[in-house]
């Protein structure tokens, strides 16, 4: 576990994403496509969670 790069990313999954998009140079889309997907996974765990059944 390397909590100093895990600081300040999501999951550590921006991570792994960032040493990725920097070789391949597709940085922006990269980030845009992982952000949105996190975005999209957050918001149907934490919006669509257990506090709106209850």
């Amino acid at each position: 576990m390397t909590t100093a790069r895990q600081e300040g990313t999501i999951g550590g999954i921006s991570v792994k994403m960032r040493l990725d998009c920097a070789r391949l140079n597709h940085c922006n889309w990269y980030l845009a496509t992982i952000a949105a997907e996190i975005q999209e996974g957050m918001s149907k765990e934490w919006g669509q969670g257990p506090r709106t059944e209850e």
